[in-house]
Parts: structure tokens; sequence; C-alpha cells
């Protein structure tokens, strides 16, 4: 038996970075349908080939990153996905001495509940995932020691599947406002981090290598759109349903096994960050700003009104024009979702539960968020909040905004709730800023006078679309001028 990695469809996504993994001998790649100079071909579909393949190089280790994965495809074609995700994963198991890590799916459960552990049974909703949990099976029933990874939406810093971000991208599957499927991407590269620990501890069975984050697809892609202008706008799906093989509602995974041995992932928004680097904020402070009246150190921003968006699309169903039309004089958010469980008739546990449904899918108010990287290198910034610290937490967790914002300040969290003066009192203090050093950037007047109150300036911003989409621009203000231009010091 030689010291020799082999790795089957190494001309894949995954499969390239695989390739990378060395041995004290060598590696040896395939590919099928996608030549690649340096790699092996090899036919999956012709037994007597691939025992012939295996007898040739004798490898000690098998990276399995081959199969069919296009979930229409595998509904299309099931004998073609049969061969591929189990079959042929089984014959290369049975070589001798081999010691083999399978690259499994998500797709392998129904998606009801989510977050599912290595050791809860699988119930796969189409073809594609029964032919991996298949090949899962035949893989670890031949030898105990051998891996299976089950993965969840691999992507890396330029692209899915080897789509680039950077150029117009053009997506496998369209991308929906209402695409509210659920899963935990992870970066290619900590897959192949994970593979390395798992080879080096000796460890056999399941593994699920995961991100993070629970992200839907609508967040994933808008995440990416922040970092690359070119990415197709998201719209609301049209009225006829997604055709093609049915898909689990909530496929994320727990990750405490692979975890244990010390494994990390990074979160998706660390990787499309909008936000600036160190260097950038360090060159920023040096230069010389000219102020309007003022020094301005810090920056109060409110997450709803100069942030984020209080709603992309409500939940697609019968029910969304009643809510519009109950709800098209109403500014105030309080009162929008008082009379939205009006509208539905919903009791006080169904209303919060059709807020925590809307709430993961908050989005980050693009003319606002496109000035966050220029204000965060030149000043301290707050998150200001009135709402539900739980709901709050969340999706400023999603969009990495606890690495952005030095305050992040919660009236559910701190028992304060603006206009308090004391609420902004207490900001300024967490900021370490004198308050007359400090600019409340806000929708509401209410809150912009309880700032002025303790001795701040105000920025008022001016909503284009009405709550609850809540989508806002900087007011043409002097201030509001000079941040824009980085004239304020």
């Amino acid at each position: 038996m030689s010291n020799t990695i082999l790795v089957v469809g190494a001309s894949g996504f995954l499969g390239r970075r695989l390739a990378s993994i060395r041995a004290d001998g060598k590696v040896v790649c395939t590919y099928n349908q996608h030549p690649i100079s340096g790699l092996e071909f090899l036919d999956l579909c012709d037994p007597l080939q691939l025992k012939r393949f295996l007898n040739r190089f004798q490898p000690s280790v098998v990276l399995y990153a081959a199969g069919l994965t296009d979930v229409d495809a595998c509904e299309r074609n099931p004998d073609l996905a049969w061969r591929l995700n189990a079959e042929a994963a089984s014959e290369v198991a049975s070589y001798y001495g081999v010691k083999m890590v399978y690259f499994s799916t998500d797709y392998v459960f129904d998606g009801i509940r989510g977050r599912y552990r290595e050791d809860e049974e699988p119930t796969p909703l189409n073809v594609y995932g029964r032919t991996k949990l298949a090949g899962e099976r035949a893989v670890l029933n031949i030898n105990p020691r051998n891996i299976v990874v089950r993965v969840s939406g691999l992507y890396d810093s330029i692209g899915i599947k080897g789509q680039n971000f950077s150029k117009v991208f053009q997506p496998t599957e369209p991308i929906e406002a209402d695409d509210t499927r659920l899963s935990c991407p992870v970066h290619v590269e900590d897959v192949v981090t994970a593979v390395r620990l798992l080879l080096k501890s000796n460890e056999g069975g399941v593994y699920h290598v995961a991100g993070p984050d629970v992200l839907s697809r609508y967040e994933f892609c808008q995440l990416v759109a922040l970092r690359f202008p070119k990415m197709p706008p998201v719209t609301p799906s049209s009225s006829s349903s997604r055709q093609g093989a049915p898909r689990p509602q909530n496929s994320s995974l727990e990750t405490d096994r692979i975890s244990s041995l010390g494994w990390r992932a990074r979160r998706v928004c660390d990787v499309f960050s909008p936000f600036p680097t160190e260097n950038e904020r360090s060159q920023a402070a040096s230069e010389d700003f000219h102020g309007v009246g003022r020094n301005i150190e810090a920056l109060l921003i409110d997450c709803v009104g100069g942030l984020l968006t209080s709603r992309t699309w409500l939940p697609k169903d019968e029910h969304l024009a009643e809510i519009d039309r109950a709800c098209a004089d109403v500014t105030d958010g309080q009162a929008f979702w008082q009379a939205t469980g009006r509208a539905l008739g919903l009791n006080g546990t169904e209303l919060i539960a059709l807020q925590e449904r809307i709430a993961f899918r908050y989005t980050p108010n693009p003319p606002v968020w496109n000035n966050l990287k220029t204000l965060r290198t030149r000043f301290r910034l707050a998150l200001v909040n009135n709402g539900s610290s739980s709901t709050f937490r969340c999706w400023v967790r999603k969009y990495g905004l606890d690495r952005l914002f030095d305050v992040l300040a919660n009236s559910e969290e701190m028992g304060l709730r603006k206009p308090d003066s004391d609420f902004f009192f207490r900001v300024a203090e967490q900021l370490h800023t004198p308050p007359d050093r400090c600019v409340l950037i806000d929708d509401d007047l209410g809150n912009i006078k309880g700032a002025q109150d303790c001795g701040m300036l105000g920025l008022q911003t001016h909503e284009v679309r009405g709550y609850p989409l809540s989508v806002h621009i900087w007011n043409e203000s002097v201030i509001g001028q000079a941040l824009l231009a980085g004239e304020v010091s």
C-alpha cells in the first residue's frame, strides 16, 4: 500500500482545494467532465476502470468529493445519482486498506426543525439527499473508522461553485426576497482545514462541517451584495411556486463534534465585510478634517431609521395586501404591529411569531450602509435601538455589526428608551466621548430632541419609502453633507 492520497472529483469547487492536502507521499487527483492539466481521468460509471485505477495508484487515503450534486438533475436522473453518490463511493471504500473521507450534505435532513446533530436520524426529501445518505451508510458500514463530512452551502471569498461575484453573477437558482430556506454556509477553505484535522487525529464517523451563522439564501446574497455591486437585484418571487425537487426549509447543522477538536469556521459577514481594515482606520485618523462649528468624535446611529429596513418583504401569503391596506397610514413601529395584529386577527403569541419570521430577513439600508465604511474610519460609532433585545442581537450578529460598532445600545438591555436623555448620556459615557461631541442620526424628531437636551447634535434621515420598508437617506443639511464628505473632525 503506497502512501498516496487520492482526491476523486478534484476538478470541482471543493475538490480543487482538497488537492492542496499533502502527505509524506503524493497526491493523485481525478477529473471526469472538466479536464485540468495534471489530473487523471476517471469514469466512476465504469466499475472495471475504477478497479484498475485503484490498483494502479493503490491509495491509502481517498477524499471522495465527486458525485452528482445538482439537486434537480438527481431527480431527473436517479440512476446516475445512485451510481455516483452511492455505488461508486461504496466500491472505492471497499478497496483494501483504504481510509475514506466521504463528502455529504445537509440535504440528508428534511429541514422541518433545523440545527441537526450528527446523531439524529436523517430523513431526506429528495433523490439527492437519499443517494448521499446511502453513500454515507455504505462507506461507514465498510469501515466505521471512515469519515463522513456533511457540509452546508460551500462558498469562498469570491464566489459560489466557481462563479465570480466580482463579475456579473448568474446564480444557479433565482435569488428571491422570499427565499427563506435556511442553512449554515461554510467557507470551502474551512472544510479543507477540518479534513486535515480529522485525518491527523485519526477520527472516524459523521462530522458536520458548517458555518456558525444560520442564514437564508436571501440573507446570504444580501451580504454578498454589500461587497460586490454587480450582484443582481433581489426581487420578490413570481406567483408560481418554485419548480424542481423539494428542498429542506431549514437544513442548518450543529458542529459540536468537529468543534471539540478545536475547529472554528469564519463568519459570512467577515468574509464579505464592507468594513474598513485597521490600516484604513489608522490612515484616516491621521488626516486633518475641518469641522463645521465643533469637533465631532462619535456618531449614534438609529438601527431602523438610519441603518436597517424594517422589512424586506412580508411572508408571501394571502394576508400581504390586507396588512398593507390596514397599515397604509401607519408611521410608528409599535402602531404598525398593533394594526397588523388586528388586521390578521392574531393573538400576542402569533404576532410575535410573525415578527420573528420577518426579523431574520432584516437587510442593511443601502443609502446609509454604504457610508459606514467611511464613517468608521473617522468616528466612534454606537448603534441605538428601542426594540426587542433578542431580535436586535440576531441581526446584529448576522451582519457583523458587532465588529463595526463600538457600542450596541438596546433599550431592553439598558432599561432606558429613546428619547430619554439618560439613554443618550449613557451611550456617550460608554463611548468615552462628551455628549457635545456626539451626533445622533435618526429619523424621529422626538429622539433627536432628546439627544439635543443632553447637548448632542442631531441629523435627521429622510424616508424615501414609508414604514414598514423604512428606506432612509441623509437630509440635505450642512452637517449631513459634511459627514458624508469627511469634513467633520
